[in-house]
């Protein structure tokens, strides 16, 4: 409130001023037209509103009741496994708050008022005035105003606060079977239940005077547990980092690789929840003194604070780094590398019993190991022979007369192994402390889950790095066991996925992109998937079992600090993927048996044209002539086959819209052999399948043929296996024995000329199947099975599908039509 009166004589002015501020806040947990329960009756129900009750005795069919946590109060999270050797029971796990909707209303309003008041006043009289002694009139007047300024100011604002709905339980009843479900713990990153309790009925019944434990307890850990870039992109994003005093940031040149460095980097000096630079970050890089040179880059690596760059295709001018080689700079995070991949699985565990699942660690033994020494002697030595170091030279496979050398050159640190003076390993270890002119003397450790040596550089408590010269095989690393358990998997994953560029053209058109940019890199995708292999008890090897707590087994979690550690006899791999496509599509795996399987997509990579079993990716292929595509100044079909040797007809086809006519005495290659898969095309070989139009009965069949560096080195002419109308299946199966660099496999014919279309290739024992789609619509118009037939799909004017046609060795078959009523309506004049 403001009030200030002025009077100046026959004036006054008066200002009145009046703010008010309200603030509201209001909480709203979202539970309205939440469902507490449902029933099913049977038979007349009738409720009594009074009792609560069902009164006509109806039966209950199926019920459902759902209990909900108090997200405001936060709910129970785990961080990590270990976390469960510190409880004693679920409701010590600690509570969090881990969502809300907030939304801010502000609201002002100003009113005011102005009142001016003028007053004038005038006398006349008769008086007597001496000593004139004269009677006349007198005049008088008075003049006055008054001026009132009042302002009410009023601000509101009101915050809402929406806390999302949590399931804590869910009880389920049946056909007279109870089945519990409860969320025990919550994932920290995305809020979804990672530990879940569930028993059926015959939980805590009395079983033998015994209570019965029904309680099989689910644990499903999410892989952002474990890969910091599938966690989060709001973790990182829009993150800014400047250079100070107290923090260099600035770039080098090493080896013709340019680094972001920063002379010192703790949780402390970020922002709440953030974890700094990652890989995968496209950053914008600054020079401090030169604003308008700047350079975009993603983070390629990282060692300890030092930052590998890989500088995108589209900055300012190009090779921008160098002219920020030496500068002070500040880093702006456009896009974060965290990928938001929340909800892929890593562990998967079952154990029976609802107690806290009793950890066994095994620590790695540290004290008095020869890498603790070797540690704590390159931190006070810049040399030392492997023999000096007791039990090292049990563990090196080096010389014991070499020398483990800690150098440091043109402000550039390494770790070098030389024997007299010949090199037998050399790394760079990454220390921005020495272009800030200090000693670089950063600290050599032993890293607690693998047991190898790491280096942390100066004023770096985090991002350890390597030194694969000093890479231990034999060393034991910690251990985690969980007993009781029902079954038992693990996921790994990988952000590296190189691809053939001719297949993908549109991912990597000039050598300038980097890897994040070709798709190479920048998103984690499934590695592998292990399940665990253990001898479980039973009834039969241990008489004092109960059948209900048969079939478990002791289990060793999987080690994913260092996977390499894992038992291979017991953590197997069931599942090894091998390829994937630039947008995620699985190209090839492997299983338990090492049987490769395989896809292919085309028609720009968006529908899948061939599936094969017990055949790897490159040693299968099939093409319909339907798509081409320009790489450079060559032209390719599907699957990085060159068109070359003849052209694309139009007018004919067997399949789709397109076929290729072959010119003569060509060798039209479908298959490079590589040196790897020799056995298999003298063992097994391949069978090659195309089908020929023909007019007449006068043509000549296609051989298929070896080219070896080449040269021919074995041929063969295909036969005719059926006959459907002017198009003609030809096959033939070739194996030979070669030694060459280069070896691949094609047809080629004497014709004038010979039409082929829907060639496919493969090894004799591989199962195949092939695709044919319309171009335009994508829809399928023919599948091939096994042995190269096609069953056709024909459409109306509107898309839908009106008859399937089946290719057999007696002709084209019709399986299935269809026809569909419009609903055309008929005008009743017209009758």
């Amino acid at each position: 409130m403001y009030n200030l009166p002025l009077s100046i004589g026959l004036a006054s002015f008066n200002m009145s001023e009046y703010e008010a501020w309200q603030s509201f806040l209001i909480k709203e947990l979202n539970m309205h037209g939440q469902i507490k329960s449902t029933t099913a009756y049977s038979g007349n129900y009738v409720f009594n509103s009074i009792s609560g009750e069902d009164v006509t005795g109806s039966s209950v069919i199926s019920q459902e009741s759902i209990e909900y946590y108090d997200p405001v109060k936060g709910i129970p999270v785990l961080d990590n496994l270990d976390q469960l050797e510190t409880i004693n029971d679920w409701d010590d796990l600690p509570l969090k708050k881990l969502g809300k909707e907030t939304e801010i209303i502000r609201e002002s309003r100003f009113v005011g008022e102005t009142g001016i008041s003028t007053t004038f006043e005038f006398d006349v009289a008769v008086g007597y005035i001496p000593p004139v002694e004269f009677i006349g009139p007198q005049f008088g007047f008075a003049c006055s105003g008054s001026q009132s300024l009042s302002e009410m100011k009023s601000y509101t604002k009101t915050t809402y606060i929406t806390y999302p709905v949590i399931q804590k339980k869910i009880i389920s009843v049946r056909d007279n079977m109870r089945l519990v479900s409860e969320n025990v713990a919550f994932d920290k990153y995305s809020g979804k239940p990672i530990i879940t309790l569930t028993n059926d009925g015959h939980h805590a019944l009395e079983i033998a005077g015994v209570e019965h434990d029904g309680d099989i307890l689910n644990i499903n850990i999410p892989a952002s547990y474990y890969y910091d870039q599938m966690r989060q992109a709001a973790t990182n994003e829009k993150l800014i980092l400047t250079s100070t005093p107290e923090r260099k940031l600035f770039i080098t040149n090493v080896n013709n690789k340019y680094y972001l460095n920063i002379s010192s980097l703790n949780q402390n000096d970020l922002p709440k929840y953030c974890t700094g630079l990652g890989v995968g970050d496209l950053v914008e890089i600054k020079a401090v003194d030169f604003p308008d040179t700047t350079a975009l880059c993603h983070i390629a690596n990282v060692y300890g604070n030092c930052y590998k760059l890989a500088e995108t295709y589209y900055s300012a001018t190009g090779n921008n780094l160098a002219l920020l080689n030496g500068l002070d700079v500040d880093v702006r995070v456009i896009r974060s590398g965290c990928t938001n991949q929340l909800n892929l699985p890593a562990d998967n565990i079952a154990i029976y019993g609802h107690q806290i699942p009793q950890l066994s660690i095994d620590e790695i033994t540290i004290s008095g190991s020869p890498m603790l020494a070797l540690a704590n002697t390159l931190n006070s030595s810049n040399s030392v022979q492997i023999s000096s170091i007791s039990g090292l030279d049990t563990l090196l496979s080096y010389p014991l007369q070499s020398f483990i050398v800690v150098d440091i050159v043109d402000n550039t640190k390494s770790i070098t192994i030389k024997n007299n003076n010949e090199i037998l390993c050399s790394n760079i270890l990454f220390e921005p402390d020495l272009f800030l002119g200090g000693t670089g003397t950063g600290q050599f450790q032993v890293d607690e889950n693998t047991g190898q040596i790491v280096y942390y550089s100066v004023n770096n408590p985090a991002n350890p790095q390597e030194i694969p010269c000093l890479t231990m095989s034999n060393i034991i690393p910690r251990t985690v066991a969980i007993s009781n358990i029902l079954s038992a998997g693990a996921n790994t994953y990988s952000d590296y996925w190189p691809y053939n560029a001719a297949i993908y053209p549109g991912y990597s058109q000039t050598n300038a992109f980097n890897n994040f940019e070709k798709g190479v890199r920048g998103k984690c995708r499934q590695n592998a998937a292990y399940i665990y292999n253990k001898d479980a008890t039973g009834v039969i090897s241990d008489q004092n079992m109960k059948n209900y707590t048969t079939g478990l087994f002791d289990l060793v979690l999987f080690n994913w600090e260092y996977p390499s550690a894992n038992n291979p006899e017991k953590w197997l791999k069931s599942v090894q993927i091998n390829k994937y496509s630039p947008n995620g599509n699985a190209l090839e795996e492997e299983n338990i048996l090492h049987i490769k399987s395989a896809a292919k997509f085309g028609y720009h990579q968006a529908l899948p044209y061939l599936v094969a079993a017990n055949c790897p990716y490159h040693l299968c292929l099939f093409e319909s002539f339907e798509n081409q595509y320009q790489y450079g100044s060559n032209t390719y079909f599907e699957d990085g086959l060159l068109y070359a040797n003849g052209s694309i007809n139009n007018d004919i086809s067997h399949s789709g819209s397109s076929s290729f006519n072959l010119a003569p005495h060509q060798f039209f290659k479908l298959l490079t052999i590589p040196s790897s898969d020799f056995s298999l095309l003298e063992t097994k070989g391949f069978n090659c399948m195309v089908w020929v139009y023909s007019l007449n009965n006068n043509i000549e069949p296609p051989n298929l043929m070896i080219s070896e560096d080449g040269d021919y080195v074995a041929s063969l002419q295909m036969k005719q296996s059926a006959k459907i109308g002017y198009w003609r299946l030809y096959e033939g199966t070739l194996k030979t024995n070669v030694s060459g660099n280069e070896v691949s496999i094609g047809i080629e014919h004497n014709n004038n000329s010979l039409i082929i279309d829907d060639i496919r290739i493969q090894p004799s024992d591989a199962q195949v199947n092939t695709y044919v789609y319309d171009v335009n619509t994508h829809k399928l118009i023919t599948s091939f099975d096994a042995q190269h037939f096609g069953l056709f799909y024909q459409y109306d004017a509107k898309g839908q599908l009106v008859r399937k046609q089946k290719e057999t060795v007696r002709g084209v078959k019709t399986l299935q039509e269809a026809e569909y009523n419009n609903g055309y309506k008929v005008e009743r004049s017209s009758l």
